[in-house]
């Protein structure tokens, strides 16, 4: 759901794969899809993969995801 009626739809066109994050960094998932809607404003719909299927995925294919990347300068 919108945060509020000004913070418009939650994705957007080219979002796809983004990582979606709570408000401590925690990682949800990716984006995989939306549909927000021009004439009802009110309605937007966004999808995503939850992060937990894709590391048991990730890890039954033998690779070993890195979900603590450091940022660096």
């Amino acid at each position: 759901m919108s945060y509020n009626s000004k913070s418009g739809a939650f994705s957007e066109n080219g979002d796809s794969g983004g990582v979606i994050v709570d408000g401590l960094g925690r990682i949800g998932g990716l984006l995989t899809g939306g549909a927000a809607s021009v004439d009802t404003p009110s309605e937007d719909i966004t999808y995503a993969t939850p992060i937990n299927f894709l590391i048991k995925r990730m890890c039954g294919q033998g690779l070993e995801p890195n979900l603590n990347p450091v940022l660096t300068a």
